[in-house]
């Protein structure tokens, strides 16, 4: 994989998981935000990566599956339709694909770097675990989620959220930084001719 490739199919992870957070129910303008558009980011990250990962495949479905059926919740939230069960129902099949897809996303690119001898893999392992909490969380919460007044325990998931994405950012920079350092120096390393 080339370093614009690398670099882009980083970032379109990030930006999914911040479209990803707008999940959340909230009150006014941000209702209408699509977070939906997470699902499909996930998905050209996929499609950037799939040629050297190739379980990565397995992934566009799912992935397809997640912005399909957020989509369809969101419609129905723009459009005030009162239809809990309708809405209750997809979100948590959302949220189980969503777990998988997040995990099996972070768990491949831990592969593909120590695929390339890149070990400092850490943090990525600490990102997925973060994610995994978080949307176990959020799915496990979900009927009383809706159904709660904003308060302290609404606020508590939407901060650790926050947290897990703003983190997640922080991480994968650094993971792309220390990566292509990495890997400029190994290149210039068996480019030294012997003797």
């Amino acid at each position: 994989m080339n370093k614009k490739k690398l670099n882009m199919g980083l970032w379109l992870i990030v930006l999914a998981f911040w479209f990803m957070q707008f999940k959340e129910p909230y009150i006014g303008i941000l209702n209408y935000f699509p977070y939906w558009l997470g699902g499909f980011l996930l998905l050209g990250s996929v499609c950037l990566f799939q040629k050297d990962v190739s379980e990565m495949k397995l992934l566009k479905p799912l992935c397809v599956i997640n912005g399909v059926l957020d989509l369809f919740v969101w419609l129905i939230g723009v459009l005030d339709l009162n239809m809990p069960f309708y809405i209750y129902l997809p979100q948590l099949i959302s949220s189980v694909v969503s777990l998988y897809v997040n995990y099996q996303l972070l768990t491949n690119l831990i592969q593909f770097a120590q695929l390339h001898g890149f070990e400092k893999t850490k943090q990525l392992s600490i990102v997925r675990l973060a994610r995994t909490l978080y949307i176990t969380l959020f799915a496990l919460f979900l009927p009383l989620y809706n159904t709660l007044e904003q308060g302290l325990f609404t606020d508590l998931v939407e901060y650790f959220g926050w947290c897990t994405v703003f983190y997640s950012a922080w991480e994968i920079n650094r993971f792309r930084k220390d990566f292509f350092s990495y890997k400029a120096s190994v290149e210039r390393f068996s480019d030294t001719p012997k003797g």
